[in-house]
Parts: C-alpha cells; sequence; structure tokens
C-alpha cells in the first residue's frame, strides 16, 4: 500500500500565500487576472476554517485538561479512602492500583469502593464526609 501524501498546514498556507502574492506581484499575466481573485477568496476561507478549528481544539482541551483534573482529585481521595481504612484496620477495601487516566476502570472502582462503604457508613463516623 503507498502511503498518501498529506500536506500540513504550513504547507497550504504558504502554498496560498505564494500563489496569491505571484498573482498580486505578476498582473500582466493571464493566469493572475483570471485566479487571483479565486486564490484570495480561496486564502480567506482557510484562514477562517482555520481560526475556528484552532478554537474548537482549545477549547476541547480545555474541557479534557478540567476532566483530567477532576478525575485526578478522584484518583487521590480515592487514595485517602483507602488508606483510612487501612489505618483503622478495615478488610476487603477495594483496593487496585488504577492511574487517574482510564477514567471507566476509575469510575468502576470508585463504583465498587462506594457499594463497599455503604453499609458500613452508619459505623465508621469519617465515611459520610467522603
Amino acid at each position: 500500500m503507498n502511503a498518501m501524501s498529506q500536506p500540513n498546514f504550513l504547507q497550504v498556507t504558504n502554498a496560498l500565500e505564494n500563489a496569491v502574492s505571484f498573482c498580486e506581484n505578476n498582473t500582466a499575466y493571464r493566469c493572475s487576472r483570471s485566479y487571483g481573485s479565486r486564490l484570495m477568496e480561496v486564502r480567506s476561507l482557510f484562514a477562517s476554517a482555520t481560526r475556528r478549528t484552532d478554537t474548537t481544539y482549545t477549547n476541547w482541551r480545555v474541557v479534557v485538561g478540567e476532566e483530567l483534573r477532576q478525575f485526578r482529585e478522584i484518583r487521590l481521595e480515592y487514595g485517602r479512602i483507602v488508606a483510612l481504612c487501612d489505618e483503622h484496620g478495615y478488610d476487603g477495601v477495594p483496593n487496585k492500583r488504577i492511574v487517574y487516566t482510564e477514567r471507566e476502570h476509575l469510575l468502576a472502582l470508585v463504583a465498587e469502593l462506594v457499594a463497599w462503604l455503604t453499609p458500613r457508613s452508619s459505623e465508621w463516623e469519617w465515611i459520610p464526609g467522603r
């Protein structure tokens, strides 16, 4: 299978800029008169599309970053609860090593811990606050 060459953003931008510049600097050529205005419109549309995708990507990164921060906090709290259970000598605590970026595994583990803690919440005064 042949790999297809894909131009990157800078290649497209440079090609458009060079083509528009050529048309602007060589108005005597028929191709400049024929394609100059179309190339300028394409350059404008490409810049507009780039701004939109940059904004979308930036917003997505903010949302993902905040989500990861929250999952990190959940993972840290999980660790604190397990440490409290160990400190008080409670056996059977669901304790697995999971990193906060493993969203599904972390949420399943937290659900398992909540299910384990719920029947014991009246016995241990520190559980309801968690």
